[in-house]
């Protein structure tokens, strides 16, 4: 895979050790092959759940080795069985809050609403403070536009993709489930309550994924 993805500059994202058992532990290897490759910073992992199940020596030297290694880790708090989210953030991995399958024999739930996804990741890690929450919040914006290696923030020439929420912080976005009022794409408003409302939108140096107001 990485002969392939270096002979038509790709990016690799990998479905990987997704079974609840320390048998399945190719991490470590896959993180050995992104430096080896010079791969570093275009790998993206997801599942990663046997790291659970090794033990705590083992699990600190493999995300020793992916934060080397560059590798996003994506999480996907509808599985049954979590990897270790709060060792992965303490060692600044760079992580992504996602969603899994929806309704299929693996998840029976879902709607792939990423809002719910990042309150339910926060019940599963126990993170209740507010400064958690924020920090939570980049696993949906900052963290996941690094991850795809595209622009984010407002900046001149940055795409004009947002969200707009009905709340006045991060944390009453998440535990509110709050509104959204816009969703823009490339400028262009395609979702929301707003729609079929007059709304006059400056969007020309806006480039912000998720904007809270």
């Amino acid at each position: 895979m990485f002969n392939l993805a270096l002979q038509y500059n790709c990016d690799l994202d990998l479905h990987l050790d997704n079974w609840d058992s320390a048998e399945a532990f190719t991490l470590p290897y896959v993180a050995q092959k992104t430096i080896e490759y010079n791969y570093q910073g275009r790998v993206a992992v997801s599942h990663i759940a046997s790291l659970t199940h090794v033990s705590d020596s083992q699990a600190q030297d493999a995300i020793q080795l992916i934060k080397n290694a560059d590798i996003s880790v994506t999480v996907l708090p509808t599985r049954i069985k979590l990897t270790r989210v709060a060792e992965l953030l303490e060692a600044e991995v760079n992580i992504v809050c996602g969603t899994d399958n929806l309704r299929d024999p693996f998840i029976r739930y879902g709607d792939a609403d990423l809002l719910k996804a990042l309150l339910l990741l926060a019940q599963l890690t126990g993170y209740m403070a507010n400064r958690d929450l924020e920090r939570l919040w980049q696993t949906i914006s900052n963290n996941a536009a690094k991850m795809l290696r595209l622009p984010y923030g407002i900046n001149v020439g940055n795409p004009a993709d947002l969200v707009i929420f009905d709340a006045y912080s991060i944390p009453e976005a998440i535990l509110h489930q709050t509104v959204r009022l816009a969703v823009f794409k490339s400028g262009k408003l395609v979702a929301g309550t707003m729609q079929g409302k007059s709304l006059t939108v400056e969007t020309a140096s806006l480039g912000l994924h998720t904007l809270i107001l």
